[in-house]
């Protein structure tokens, strides 16, 4: 039962993500990804090993789905902004004794900038927003606080410009 509410509560989360996504007022393209109310089933899971940035999964769909297996794994992917816009990440974490927490950066010459985070305490779902710079490759860590499972998975939403 437990699952069967958090699905329904990531369900609505999304939906309502995605409505204020809609009601910001700007202009929307058709090539827009927006969060929709899809089931996280759907979505594709993560490829291992992208453990690193250099073995980040590139962002192909508006979601992902993931586990992380052991204390020590991290969850990397990676896109290129199309264009100059505020991107918005909303990571649904399996219901227990999970602590997940979600970071963006940038490489700036050689070097790794975190430019955005969400920490959010206890089994919380994460979310953010940051600027995207046209051209520019952003990448998106996923990685335990506490707890981990690799039976329930975690289920990254992206709504990327």
């Amino acid at each position: 039962m437990k699952k069967y509410l958090n699905l329904f509560l990531g369900l609505a989360l999304v939906f309502t993500f995605s409505s204020s996504v809609s009601a910001a007022g700007k202009q929307q393209s058709a090539q827009v990804h927006k969060l929709s109310a899809a089931p996280a089933a759907t979505y594709p899971f993560e490829s291992e090993p992208n453990n690193t940035r250099r073995e980040a999964n590139p962002i192909l769909e508006d979601g992902i789905r993931g586990t992380i297996s052991s204390a020590t794994d991290e969850d990397w992917f990676s896109f290129v902004a199309p264009i100059n816009n505020e991107e918005r990440l909303l990571l649904l974490i399996p219901y227990g004794s999970y602590d997940y927490d979600l970071y963006v950066y940038e490489l700036v010459g050689k070097n790794l900038d975190q430019i955005a985070s969400s920490t959010r305490a206890g089994n919380s779902d994460e979310s953010l927003r940051f600027d995207a710079e046209e051209g520019k490759t952003y990448y998106i860590l996923v990685k335990s606080y506490s707890g981990y499972t690799d039976t329930d998975p975690y289920t990254l939403y992206f709504d990327l410009k």
